[in-house]
């Protein structure tokens, strides 16, 4: 009986379409979910975020995952006018790192987001200091739309935050916006 099984296993057998393609679909179906999960899982894409308050900036570290990597926090206007263009050639920060972000700068950083505390004089300035400085690619810019209710600064600030960012990375990402060549700005 068993060779007989086996003998039939690998022979060439034709089987109407309808008794093997809904499992083969479900296998191939679950197979690419399992393979894009992680492959997205396995690349974040990394980010730098520019926001006054650390404890918003681990809300919005954590929201972010796993599709994003906040790989350094910005704290100051001043310590990203130092701090941007090193970073995001992949060299060590000149202020002291925060606790917030991984830290993993060595391929820089595809998107630049500024938090509420920013204005446009802080994002004017450094903005021109990554402008100044020769880059292999480019960041975009996000930055905060101060004319869209938000809770108060606090965990539910960060998480607000956090589905707009994503909302406009995915969508930035989508049409291939990230990948170097586009330093725009864009409100979320």
């Amino acid at each position: 009986m068993i060779a007989s099984r086996l003998f039939c296993q690998h022979r060439s057998v034709v089987l109407p379409l309808s008794l093997y393609a809904p499992r083969y679909i479900a296998v191939r179906s679950h197979l690419s979910r399992s393979f894009s999960a992680s492959s997205m899982a396995a690349k974040a894409i990394p980010v730098i975020v520019c926001g006054r308050r650390e404890t918003i900036g681990e809300s919005v570290a954590d929201g972010l995952k796993p599709e994003y990597e906040l790989v350094h926090f910005v704290k100051t206007p001043e310590a990203g006018v130092k701090d941007l263009p090193l970073v995001l050639k992949g060299s060590a920060p000149e202020t002291a790192a925060s606790s917030v972000g991984t830290g993993n700068i060595a391929d820089g950083a595809k998107a630049v987001i500024l938090g509420g505390g920013y204005d446009d004089n802080d994002y004017e300035v450094m903005r021109k200091a990554v402008d100044a400085t020769t880059l292999e690619r480019r960041p975009v810019w996000l930055r905060n739309d101060l004319s869209v209710a938000m809770p108060p600064p606090g965990p539910e600030y960060g998480k607000a935050v956090v589905v707009r960012v994503k909302n406009l990375l995915s969508k930035l990402d989508k049409e291939n916006r990230l990948n170097g060549a586009d330093s725009d700005m864009y409100w979320f």
